[in-house]
C-alpha cells in the first residue's frame, strides 16, 4: 500500500513540474530547459503512473497463481507444453495425472526404451 502511495505521489510531482511555473520560471533538466512538448509528456506520465496505482489489483492470494511446466502421461507418453489447457493435471485421454516432463525417463526407464526402440523401427522403414 505504501509503493502505491509513493508512485501516487510521483505521479503528482510529475504533474505539478509540468505545469506553467509562476513568474516565467521554465523546469530545466540537467541544464537543458523542458520545452512544452517535453512538459505535455512529463504531465502525461503522471497521470499513467497514477491511474496505473489506483486500478491496478494484484493477487492477493499466491495459490492461485498457477506456474505451468511441460508434463507427460506416464500412460501414453503424449506431451503437454506449457500453457496448454489441461484442467487438474490429468490426461484427457487416460484419465491419469500427468508428471513434469523433467526427468521423467530418468524416473521410467523401462518407457525409455521402448521410446527408443519405436525411433529405431521407423528407420527401418
Amino acid at each position: 500500500m505504501t509503493i502505491k502511495v509513493i508512485c501516487i505521489a510521483i505521479g503528482l510531482l510529475c504533474i505539478s513540474v509540468a505545469t506553467p511555473q509562476p513568474y516565467g520560471i521554465i523546469p530545466s533538466f540537467r541544464g537543458f530547459p523542458l520545452n512544452e512538448p517535453a512538459r505535455w509528456v512529463i504531465a502525461f506520465g503522471g497521470v499513467i503512473i497514477i491511474l496505473y496505482n489506483l486500478f491496478y489489483k494484484q493477487s492477493k492470494d499466491p495459490s492461485k497463481i498457477i506456474f505451468y511446466e511441460n508434463t507427460i502421461c506416464p500412460k501414453c507418453e503424449t506431451t503437454f507444453i506449457k500453457g496448454s489447457p489441461v484442467p487438474d493435471s490429468i490426461c484427457p485421454k487416460c484419465k491419469i495425472q500427468l508428471e513434469p516432463l523433467d526427468g521423467f525417463y530418468e524416473r521410467h526407464p523401462s518407457l525409455k526404451n521402448v521410446a527408443e526402440k519405436r525411433s529405431e523401427k521407423k528407420e527401418d522403414n
